[in-house]
């Protein structure tokens, strides 16, 4: 490259001037030249990441609703790292602005006037037109971290509404879940009462068959037996069906009753204090 540069310099006409900034001419172009080639590819780089987001965004609007559940999970962890890779992005594209900014001060394209012989119009037409190709690469940055800042917004968008999605898909399970409950405590309510029916047949079927034996008028004398024996069977059977709803609603009072006391023992406490 210093080559390259020596021998421009012999072949060049510069313009006379008694500014001897004007003899790193050749060196500014080379190092806009280089600026130049960076932006571009820092741009390119920016497309990808326009792209990527637009095809995701097409996939998605273009899929099944039954396939979006497995896209927004596939996505839900390219998103964190897309996101993170964006923010190295940005920061690297700062930090080119900021280094920009300190060669446009140290180049004096930020003043009013490029050099002590602004009276050669020459001269000045040439600073005016080097100064404006740094000032639209300063530009270019500036109009590349605006971009990134909306990426990232996209982006916080995309995480909220899998985020959304995540909770709508939380309360759908539960949902489905407390349904399955209640369906399976109605089968089992329904099959202990059918439980019970069939205890209380047993118990209501010999106890009429008796009592309609018994009620003949040859069987009048022996109805007292029929009223020994079936009473205690009827009662020991029917303590036998209810047993569990008797203890279910014995547990649930003593339940209530500790809660009770508890809180009154607490109330106390806080009067006392």
């Amino acid at each position: 490259m210093w080559d390259a540069i020596v021998q421009s310099y012999e072949a060049e006409n510069d313009i006379p001037t008694e500014d001897t900034f004007l003899a790193t001419t050749i060196v500014r172009n080379a190092i806009g030249s280089a600026w130049k080639a960076k932006t571009n590819d820092d741009i390119n780089r920016l497309h990808v990441v326009w792209t990527t987001a637009s095809d995701y965004a097409f996939g998605f609007n273009a899929a099944n609703p039954d396939q979006r559940e497995e896209m927004l999970i596939k996505q839900s962890n390219k998103t964190t790292i897309e996101y993170e890779k964006l923010v190295e992005k940005r920061h690297s594209i700062q930090q080119s602005e900021a280094q920009i900014d300190d060669i446009i001060r140290s180049f004096r394209y930020g003043k009013a006037h490029f050099a002590s012989s602004l009276s050669d119009s020459k001269l000045w037409i040439a600073m005016s037109n080097e100064a404006r190709r740094w000032s639209s690469l300063h530009d270019q940055y500036q109009w590349m971290d605006t971009t990134m800042a909306e990426n990232m917004m996209m982006y916080a968008q995309e995480a909220a509404i899998e985020e959304a999605f995540d909770t709508k898909m939380y309360l759908i399970d539960t949902y489905m879940q407390t349904a399955v409950a209640d369906v399976r405590a109605a089968v089992n309510r329904m099959a202990r009462g059918s439980d019970q029916l069939v205890s209380i047949a047993m118990v209501a079927v010999p106890c009429t068959v008796l009592a309609s034996i018994f009620s003949m008028i040859t069987g009048g004398r022996l109805f007292f037996v029929y009223w020994c024996a079936t009473i205690p069977m009827t009662l020991l059977l029917l303590g036998w069906v209810i047993q569990k709803d008797i203890v279910a609603l014995v547990v649930k009072m003593e339940e209530r009753w500790r809660g009770t006391r508890a809180d009154m023992s607490s109330s106390d406490i806080l009067y006392l204090d």
